[in-house]
């Protein structure tokens, strides 16, 4: 292969989806559309609530913003709304399956697209690692209340095994096992999937209403005091390790093609679930710091531990069962998620094509990839190392789904400029408001508040300020609909789909608080996540671009040059 940055590898490289051609194209198999508003929504809660309220709570409070931690949860929820108006209105006119990879392959390239696409996939299996390590202690925790305590072998949980010299890995047998059974399950289908996963989200808000009405009668007030014992700014990275809480909205738009009346039902969906759960989220956060000083909290089963300290057994005992449920929705919904983006590179060539595949409805192979590769991470990483690498990989995809909003809505409203004049010019737009961002997020972080915001402000706001006196002078308008141009933008050209308003201003604001979050990780997440990447750009320049679909059509169709995207 020619690894040559000439013009036709950078068109490779950029080249971009029809957005004519998506639906049900590549080896005549196509997902069915099964899934109405309250599985998406289910769909979506069962995927926030699991990891954040019965897992992460923990962390977070006890390690690093104390009570501050329901601070952390709204901030979360305040900055992933104006990431989900993005995803609301990208998958109400893209509709199908494959969530940040599809819009990113439609909107900015196809090298993007594909990173993205792995970058999503590498997320959820961490995603599903890191909960069932939080499912495999609530387990052992049912077991010793129920009677089985000081009976169970020491290996059955997390287990410090010596591979040899000063090296140890944590292994966890009981996490492995929830894993395969969650992986067997899935097999059986989307639908069979959906219904499991109505009643155990519907357990799941059941108990959580319990742990705010109960709890609170058990809250301390002098537990919250000092709110913010690792200090304020402590919110921010602790909203940062807990973000990946919130990819149940983007697991929820994977569902793209199983959803009956995508243009109405997504949306509504997505924002409806960010905002139940954040406001869940918060509720638990201050009652379970209220009941148990934030450096007591049980860092693997911190709600059900609680409960127990206050001699409340038959709560643990209900919390328990109730965090179990929520444990496996996330893991049902993660899982699922995880083989609709392998489909989605399949189907459009990026992997090999086995991946799309389908059996009883659902990618066969696609779903063993996903369960093994969870279950090789579940048996030895850390949780609160999975809980860094998912927020990584969720930032990162989050950023590029505010940018994709803005090339969309470029594209649908100029479509006869855009690749010729809009595009490279957007590329550079938007890269330079992600520096701007970087460079805003490092000075807050590394002065005092007085004079760190104030000028990470002015940064900001100039960098605001260009974008719309960019779209200005081109006459670019991307918040009225022309309709002589109405129609680009989704599949069908006759159905209403649902449009942000304020663009470039809501994604733009979206981007920055996303590389706000992601500029508060460490660096082993960094670490993890460009290696990641970098094996992605391997994979893609020795199989994704010469098996790219669009790579065919193009040696195919040379002789007409207008059905090609030119950059």
């Amino acid at each position: 292969p020619r690894f040559i940055l000439d013009a036709e590898m950078l068109h490779k490289l950029v080249r971009t989806k029809s957005v004519t051609k998506g639906g049900d194209e590549g080896n005549g198999e196509g997902l069915q559309r099964v899934l109405g508003l309250f599985d998406v929504l289910t769909f979506g809660l069962g995927n926030i609530i699991g990891a954040g309220i019965f897992v992460l709570t923990g962390v977070a409070a006890s390690q690093i913003a104390g009570p501050g931690v329901a601070l952390c949860f709204i901030f979360d929820g305040f900055s992933c709304i104006f990431t989900a108006l993005c995803y609301a209105e990208l998958s109400s006119s893209l509709p199908m399956t494959g969530s940040a990879y599809t819009y990113t392959y439609f909107a900015i390239g196809e090298i993007v697209a594909y990173l993205v696409g792995l970058s999503l996939f590498i997320e959820y299996q961490f995603a599903i690692a890191a909960v069932s390590r939080g499912g495999s202690a609530y387990i052992i925790k049912f077991l010793g209340i129920i009677g089985f305590e000081g009976k169970l072998p020491s290996w059955l949980g997390e287990t410090d095994v010596n591979v040899g010299g000063p090296l140890n890995l944590n292994v966890d047998l009981v996490a492995i096992l929830i894993v395969a059974a969650i992986t067997a399950y899935i097999l059986l289908g989307v639908r069979e999937s959906a219904m499991l996963n109505n009643l155990l989200t519907g357990l799941c808000i059941l108990v959580v209403l319990f742990v705010i009405v109960v709890g609170a009668f058990y809250v301390e007030p002098t537990n919250w005091s000092p709110f913010f014992p690792f200090g304020f700014f402590s919110v921010f990275r602790g909203a940062a390790v807990v973000f990946f809480s919130f990819i149940g909205f983007d697991s929820a738009a994977n569902l793209g093609e199983e959803v009956v009346n995508p243009q109405r039902n997504l949306p509504l969906g997505i924002i409806g679930a960010l905002l139940i759960s954040t406001a869940l989220y918060a509720g638990v956060g201050l009652t379970i710091t209220g009941m148990v000083p934030y450096d007591q909290i049980d860092i693997l089963a911190p709600l059900s531990e609680a409960f127990r300290l206050k001699g409340i057994k038959w709560a643990s005992i209900f919390i328990t069962i109730g965090a179990l449920a929520a444990i496996f929705t996330t893991l049902v919904t993660s899982q699922i998620a995880g083989t609709r983006v392998l489909f989605a590179l399949s189907r459009d060539g990026l992997l090999p094509p086995f991946f799309s595949k389908l059996w009883r409805g659902s990618p066969f192979f696609g779903t063993l990839v996903t369960g093994f590769c969870g279950l090789i991470f579940s048996l030895f990483m850390d949780i609160n190392l999975l809980a860094e690498l998912v927020s990584a990989g969720t930032l990162v995809s989050f950023v590029v789904v505010c940018s994709c909003l803005i090339f969309f809505r470029a594209k649908s409203r100029q479509p006869s400029r855009f690749e010729s004049y809009h595009k490279k010019k957007l590329y550079w737009i938007v890269t330079s408001h992600i520096l701007l961002s970087i460079v805003a997020s490092q000075v807050i972080l590394s002065l005092n508040v007085y004079a760190g915001v104030p000028l990470a402000a002015f940064i900001l706001i100039c960098s605001f300020l260009s974008v719309h006196y960019y779209f200005r002078m081109e006459g670019l308008n991307l918040v009225s609909v022309d309709d002589g141009d109405k129609g680009f933008g989704s599949i069908s050209s006759n159905e209403k789909t649902f449009e942000v308003p304020f663009v470039p201003f809501v994604p733009l604001i979206g981007l920055t608080m996303n590389v706000y979050m992601l500029c508060n990780l460490q660096w082993i997440a960094w670490t993890g996540l460009l290696v990641w990447l970098f094996l992605g750009l391997i994979l893609y320049f020795s199989y994704g671009m010469h098996h790219s679909k669009a790579e065919i059509v193009e040696l195919t169709a040379t002789s007409q040059p207008e059905n090609l995207t030119h950059f």
